[in-house]
């Protein structure tokens, strides 16, 4: 589960990594209201595949703003 919150309405992107860098899977693309949110990655690829346990980035692009957070994927 990843919570995240925005000041404004505006345009959100939310995308998760792999520690090389390669895009895994898009969780939120689109205009979110303002307040606090929630995202549930289900440890899946794009394709849907499940993807192995280790290091992930989350990247949250939002309001000309990027924050990238690590997290551990743990089965």
């Amino acid at each position: 589960l990843i919570l995240y919150e925005v000041s404004g309405s505006m345009t959100v992107q939310l995308d998760i990594f792999s520690t090389t860098g390669q895009k895994v899977k898009s969780l939120v693309n689109g205009i979110i209201p303002a307040g606090q949110h929630r995202a549930l990655w289900d440890a899946t690829d794009e394709a849907g595949n499940a993807v192995s346990s280790g290091g992930y980035l989350c990247r949250m692009q939002s309001g000309g703003r990027t924050i990238i957070r690590k997290m551990l994927l743990v089965r």
